[in-house]
């Protein structure tokens, strides 16, 4: 996964390019070239309350651990909702092999499918992933 836009650098025609983007393309294309099953990819694009500094590197890391209490960043309670989600996505696939948990029946977080090749899903999550 990656948070949005992350590494950003000029491209060859002076547009900005979302290098951790194609990082994570690279590799899912490597992996599957492999014969190995469709990874889950994400991308983390919740704005950090507090300042304008948006989804940096590595600030979708509270949500996963649910330790959003533990940073000074005013976060809301949308905020905690989309770290329960997270939480519950990592707890399923440490406990399954899936991060959508065996049998799905009550969860409202959407559903996070495997990402099968250069069009494949990317479980985006933001606000509004509660």
């Amino acid at each position: 996964g990656n948070t949005t836009p992350e590494f950003m650098a000029a491209g060859h025609d002076g547009a900005q390019v979302a290098l951790g983007e194609q990082g994570n393309a690279e590799w899912v294309r490597v992996w599957l070239m492999g014969g190995l099953p469709a990874p889950y990819c994400y991308s983390f694009a919740v704005a950090m309350p507090g300042d304008d500094s948006g989804a940096f590197h590595s600030c979708d890391l509270w949500f996963t651990f649910g330790t959003l209490q533990k940073s000074w960043r005013p976060f809301t309670g949308v905020h905690y909702d989309v770290s329960r989600a997270m939480v519950a996505y990592w707890t399923n696939f440490a406990a399954s092999g899936d991060p959508n948990g065996v049998g799905r029946t009550h969860s409202s977080a959407p559903c996070w499918e495997r990402h099968a090749g250069p069009s494949g899903d990317v479980l985006r999550i933001a606000e509004a992933s509660r």
